[in-house]
C-alpha cells in the first residue's frame, strides 16, 4: 500500500491514468446499470403484456366460436317446417302427412347442421322426453338423421329437464362435459372422449310447450384452438377442474372421477389468483403465471379460465439474454475506454514529463536545456515559454525568485481550505474575499441568524459597501426580501432579473444590481444564515452557479459549526485549566501549611532549612513564570563579590508551587547546556513533589480506612451496649493516641443539664 501511495504521489502519469480510468469505469457502471435496469423493466413488462395478449387472442377465439349459438337454437325452435310438423301431428300423429312433415323437418335440421359444421347433435325432444328428430355427426364428420328405431328417451337427462322447465324464449346452457350415450361416457374410435356443451330451449305450439330443441356443440372445435406445443395453455372451470391441459391425464377430472384440479399442481393461494375475474400475471414458486377469465356474453353459465404457466427462466429468457449481451458489450466498451484513457493520458503527460525533466536539469544548473515542443496547445506554449525562461534565467534569478515567492504566497491564500479557519469572523471574511476575487461578482455578503431574535444580521460583505452595512449593523427580518425568504424557506433562490420581482427593494448602496443569487447556510435542518451574491449583469447567474454556491455554502456551514464547537472546546479547556490551577494552588497551599519546613538550602556545610531570604532572581522567576538568569552581588569574607544566579519556578499544571535558586561565582557563568539541564531537573522535581504529595495522601487514606475498619470490627464484635461503648473508647484512644476518650448516653438529659447551667 505504501509503495502504491508513493507512485501516485510522485508520478503524474499514474495519477492521470488512474483518474481517467476511474471516471470511465464509474461512468460506464452508472450508465450501464441504469440502462440495464430500465430495459430489464421494459422487457419484463413486455413479456407480461405478450402473455396477456396471447391469452386475450385465445379467449376471443373461444368467445367468437360460441357467439350466435343462442340464435341458432331460437332459429331451430321457430322453423316453419317444425311448426308444420307440429300442426300435422296435432291433427293426426299417425297420418302420412305427419310423417312427410317430419321428413321435411329432419331435412332442414340436417341442412342446418351441414351448414354450421359445429354440432355433434341437433334434436327435437317431445314433452315426454322422447327423441322425435335427431341429427348425428359421426366420428368421421358424416352427418345423418338417426332412424326412428334408434331414437332414445331422454326424460332422465338433466339437460332435458332443465330445458323444458325454463320459460319460453329462454336458453339453457349446460356445463362443458363429456357426452354420455346409453348411460356411459362416449368413447370415440380413436379412444378419445367427446366433450360437448349443450344448448336447449322450449318449443311452443298453440301456447303450450310441446318439447325442446337441444343442440350438442362439439367442444373440440374450440378446444383445438388451444393446442400449441410451443406455448402450452390450460382451460379450467370455476371449480378449477381442467377442461383442457397439455397433459391429457389431467383433463376432465370431474367427469372421469380423477378429481384432478389446479390444487393438485399449485397452492390454494395461487389457485385463487388464477380464478380471478381480472386478467393478470405474477411470479410464484419459481414459475411465471398469466391468466384471464373467459366469459361468453349472454351465457352466464359459461365461466372458464385460461392460463399459461412457464418457468421464470423460460418466460424471461429475453431479459436474461439482454443482460448477458449487455455485460459482454459493456465489458468490451469498458476495455476500449480503458485503453483509450491510457493512450490519451500518455499523450497528455508525455510533454509534461519532458518539461519536468528539463526543469530538473535547469534546477541542477544546466541553463542550456531546451525543449522541443510536441504540440501547439497550452503545453506546447508552456514548453516554448520554458525555453525563453531558461535562456534568461541566469540574469533574472532574483526576479524569478521573487515571482516564485509571490506565486507560492498567492497559491497558499487561494488554496487555504475554509474549514481550517476556526475564528468565525476571519472565516466569513475569507469566504467573501475568495468568492469576490475568484468569481468577480458585483457584491457578496453573508447574513447569520441571531438565535435570540431570529433576525438576519449582516456579518460580512465585500468592498466599501460591505463595510458600511456591517458598521451600521444591517439586519433583515425572516421573510423580508430575497435573503429573508431564503432563510425562512430554507431553499436557494435565483433571480435572473430583479426588476421582474414584484416588490423588490433595491439597496441604495448597490444601485447596479441586476441579478441575485441567495443560498441557505444549513447544518442539518437548522438554518444558520444566508450567502448572497449580486451581479450587475442580467442573467448573471445560472443553475450551475446555484449548485456551486450551495456547495460552498454547505462547506461554510460546516466550518461555522466547527468554529463554534472549537470555541466551546476552548472555553471548556480554559475552564478546566483554571479549575486545575485553582485545585493545585489550594492543594499546595494546604501542603505548605502542613509541613514543618517549606524549603531547604544547600551550602558547603550541607543541607539546612531555608531562611526566608530568597535570591533576587527567585522572585523574578515566580513573577515571570519562567527561568531567570542574573548576576548579583553577595557579601563575602572581605567585601562584596559578584555571583551568577539562576532561578527556575516549580510549575505544576500551570501553577507555580515553588522556586529553585542556584548561584555561583560570576566567573563561572551558566552555559546553555547547564540551563537546559536545570530546567529538565526542575520539571522532574515538580512531578516528584506531586507524586510525594499523592503518596502521602494515599497513605493517610489507607491508614484512615484501616483504623475505621479495625475499630468497626472491634465494636461490632460485642453484643452488649456496655461492651460496645468500652470497645469504642478503647479503640479510639489507642488508634488516635488520645489522652482521654469519653462516651456518654442520654443526650436529652445532658442537654437539659447544659441549659440549666446556662440559666
Amino acid at each position: 500500500m505504501g509503495r502504491i501511495r508513493d507512485i501516485f504521489a510522485k508520478n503524474l502519469r499514474s495519477k492521470l491514468i488512474f483518474t481517467t480510468v476511474l471516471v470511465a469505469v464509474l461512468t460506464w457502471l452508472i450508465i450501464s446499470a441504469y440502462s440495464v435496469w430500465v430495459t430489464s423493466l421494459a422487457l419484463s413488462d413486455q413479456v407480461s403484456r405478450e402473455q396477456i395478449v396471447e391469452l386475450d387472442v385465445l379467449s376471443q377465439r373461444i368467445i367468437s366460436f360460441l357467439t350466435g349459438l343462442e340464435q341458432d337454437i331460437f332459429l331451430l325452435s321457430n322453423t316453419q317446417t317444425l311448426a308444420q310438423y307440429l300442426a300435422a301431428r296435432a291433427d293426426d300423429p299417425a297420418s302420412q302427412e305427419t310423417a312427410q312433415k317430419q321428413k321435411f323437418a329432419e331435412k332442414e335440421f340436417l341442412n342446418f347442421a351441414q351448414t354450421r359444421k359445429i354440432y355433434d347433435q341437433i334434436r327435437f325432444i317431445d314433452a315426454e322426453g322422447n327423441e322425435i328428430i335427431r341429427v348425428n355427426t359421426s366420428s368421421g364428420g358424416v352427418l345423418s338423421v338417426v332412424p326412428e328405431e334408434n331414437l332414445q328417451n331422454k326424460a332422465d337427462r338433466y339437460y332435458f329437464s332443465d330445458s323444458i322447465a325454463i320459460a319460453p324464449g329462454e336458453v339453457f346452457v349446460s356445463p362443458l362435459d363429456l357426452n354420455i350415450e346409453q348411460g356411459q361416457i362416449e368413447i370415440l374410435p380413436d379412444g378419445s372422449n367427446k366433450p360437448v356443451i349443450r344448448y336447449g330451449t322450449p318449443v311452443v305450439f298453440d301456447g303450450e310447450v310441446v318439447g325442446v330443441i337441444v343442440t350438442n356443440v362439439l367442444a373440440k372445435n374450440f378446444l383445438s384452438l388451444l393446442e400449441n406445443p410451443d406455448s402450452p395453455v390450460y382451460l379450467v372451470d370455476k371449480d378449477g377442474y381442467y377442461l383442457y391441459h397439455q397433459d391429457e391425464e389431467k383433463r376432465w377430472g370431474r367427469d372421469l372421477d380423477t378429481g384432478i384440479t389446479l390444487l393438485d399442481d399449485y397452492s390454494a393461494e395461487t389457485k385463487q389468483t388464477l380464478l380471478s375475474d381480472e386478467p393478470g400475471t405474477f411470479s410464484s414458486e419459481g414459475k411465471f403465471f398469466a391468466y384471464r377469465p373467459v366469459m361468453a356474453s349472454g351465457s352466464p353459465n359459461i365461466t372458464w379460465y385460461l392460463g399459461k404457466v412457464q418457468s421464470q427462466r423460460e418466460a424471461f429468457q429475453s431479459v436474461i439474454d439482454f443482460l448477458v449481451y449487455s455485460v459482454i458489450v459493456g465489458a468490451m466498451a469498458l476495455a476500449v475506454a480503458v485503453v483509450a484513457a491510457v493512450m490519451i493520458s500518455r499523450s497528455i503527460t508525455r510533454p509534461v514529463l519532458d518539461l519536468n525533466e528539463a526543469a530538473a536539469r535547469v534546477a541542477g544548473g544546466d541553463f542550456d536545456t531546451k525543449i522541443v515542443p510536441r504540440t501547439e496547445d497550452e503545453i506546447g506554449a508552456l514548453a516554448r515559454s520554458f525555453n525563453v525562461m531558461s535562456g534568461r534565467v541566469q540574469k533574472l534569478m532574483e526576479e524569478r525568485i521573487q515571482r516564485r515567492t509571490y506565486a507560492l504566497e498567492a497559491s497558499a491564500v487561494v488554496n487555504r481550505h475554509i474549514s481550517t479557519v476556526l475564528d468565525i469572523d476571519q472565516l466569513l471574511e475569507n469566504v467573501v474575499q475568495q468568492i469576490q476575487q475568484v468569481l468577480g461578482y458585483y457584491h457578496v455578503h453573508i447574513y447569520l441568524v441571531d438565535q435570540k431574535t431570529e433576525e438576519l444580521v449582516m456579518r460580512e460583505g465585500s468592498g466599501d459597501v460591505g463595510r458600511q452595512l456591517k458598521a451600521k449593523g444591517h439586519k433583515l427580518q425572516p421573510g423580508q426580501g430575497i435573503v429573508g425568504r431564503v432563510a425562512q424557506q430554507g431553499e436557494p433562490f435565483l433571480v435572473e432579473n430583479v426588476d421582474e420581482i414584484i416588490g423588490f427593494y433595491r439597496n441604495p448602496l448597490l444601485p447596479k444590481t441586476q441579478a441575485e443569487l441567495a443560498v441557505p447556510l444549513r447544518k442539518g435542518s437548522v438554518i444558520l444564515g444566508v450567502l448572497d451574491m449580486q451581479s450587475e449583469q442580467p442573467d448573471g447567474f445560472s443553475q450551475d452557479d446555484l449548485m456551486l454556491m450551495q456547495s460552498i455554502a454547505d462547506y461554510v456551514a460546516v466550518a461555522l459549526e466547527n468554529a463554534r464547537l472549537f470555541r466551546e472546546v476552548q472555553i471548556a479547556g480554559e475552564e478546566a485549566r483554571e479549575l486545575s490551577r485553582q485545585l493545585t494552588e489550594k492543594t499546595w497551599k494546604k501542603v505548605s501549611e502542613q509541613v514543618q519546613t517549606t524549603g531547604f538550602t544547600y551550602t558547603k556545610n550541607g543541607v539546612i532549612p531555608a531562611s526566608t531570604d530568597w535570591l533576587p532572581a527567585m522572585g523574578q522567576a515566580v513573577r515571570r513564570n519562567h527561568l531567570v538568569k542574573d548576576v548579583d552581588k553577595a557579601n563575602g569574607d572581605d567585601d562584596e563579590i559578584e555571583t551568577a544566579t539562576v532561578a527556575v519556578p516549580l510549575i505544576l499544571r500551570d501553577e507555580v508551587i515553588g522556586v529553585i535558586g542556584l548561584e555561583r561565582a560570576a566567573g563561572h557563568d551558566w552555559s546553555e547546556d547547564e540551563l537546559v539541564t536545570i530546567q529538565s531537573i526542575t520539571d522532574q522535581i515538580s512531578l516528584a513533589l506531586d507524586a510525594a504529595r499523592l503518596s502521602r495522601e494515599t497513605g493517610l487514606a489507607a491508614w484512615r480506612d484501616r483504623v475505621v475498619s479495625e475499630t468497626t470490627a472491634q465494636v461490632w464484635s460485642s453484643d452488649e451496649v456496655a461492651d460496645v461503648m468500652k470497645a469504642a473508647v478503647a479503640q479510639l484512644g489507642e488508634r488516635l493516641k488520645a489522652s482521654e476518650v469519653v462516651i456518654q448516653l442520654g443526650a436529652s438529659q445532658l442537654q437539659a443539664e447544659i441549659e440549666a447551667e446556662q440559666e
